[in-house]
């Protein structure tokens, strides 16, 4: 049978109900022109199904885009949150703070190229934007970053701001790891990835470790500048190395001020 006729038969034959005899002649049509196979199985589909396809190709790209970023929910995971961002101007430049109601997402780091001197590096923030408009966690947030690197000894006495990025919520080595540093690893000290490793529960997990400081959503309040390597070496930083060592430098020159 000609390829023509075979389309002809094609568009009668989707009217008619899938009964006995409709579905051999369109079995015996795919067998005479497997060409036909393809076009016709799509021609016959039930609408419903075709509609789903078509659901499911509208809906992939938005579901991958969700898989790379994700969203924030609020308490129970009911809703979306409603996303504040706010720029605290430092010593080490802009830090941007974005978070809700519920907590602090993220704090995205300027990559330094020149180690600011005394001078430059003034020890003083300002908050870009009004405070009253910003939701309490980025408050809090703002305010202990200020007092980071103003007056470090009040940041023992200041609360730190509630946490809400997933990773920081669900059960996993990447969360232990970055609670256990928060909690044990304090102002003016340093531990190693091996050393965090085994706080952490897992000696053999030195290089998670790393990865956990590259996915730490929260620096320097979360302090992954805090983990140098075993030989002495500073290592990698979201920020710099450039900015890793001034924060360093920093947290000692302090501790040996309050010291003294």
């Amino acid at each position: 049978m000609r390829a023509s006729s075979c389309k002809l038969e094609q568009r009668s034959f989707c009217g008619l109900k899938q009964s006995s005899a409709f579905l051999s002649l369109t079995s015996w049509v795919c067998r005479t022109s497997p060409s036909a196979n393809g076009a016709l199985r799509a021609a016959c589909s039930p609408p419903r199904q075709r509609l789903a396809k078509d659901r499911r190709r509208q809906a992939s790209p938005s579901t991958m885009a969700s898989r790379r970023v994700p969203k924030m929910t609020s308490k129970e995971g009911t809703s979306q949150c409603q996303e504040k961002h706010a720029v605290l101007l430092s010593p080490v430049g802009k830090l941007e703070i974005s978070g809700c109601e519920t907590g602090v997402h993220e704090i995205k780091l300027p990559r330094l190229s020149v180690l600011p001197n005394g001078t430059e590096a003034a020890m003083r923030c300002e908050l870009s934007g009004s405070v009253t408009s910003m939701p309490e966690p980025l408050q809090q947030c703002a305010a202990w970053l200020n007092a980071y690197f103003c007056e470090p000894s009040r940041t023992e006495q200041l609360p730190l701001p509630p946490f809400h990025h997933p990773m920081l919520q669900q059960d996993s080595f990447t969360k232990e790891v970055l609670w256990t540093l928060l909690r044990e690893v304090k102002f003016g000290e340093a531990i190693s990835y091996q050393q965090l490793a085994e706080r952490a529960g897992n000696s053999r997990a030195a290089r998670a470790v790393g990865g956990a400081m590259r996915s730490n959503p929260i620096p320097i309040i979360i302090p992954c500048h805090r983990v140098i390597c075993s030989s002495g070496q500073i290592g990698n930083y979201g920020g710099g190395n450039v900015m890793k060592e001034w924060l360093l430098s920093h947290e000692k020159l302090q501790k040996e001020k309050l010291a003294d």
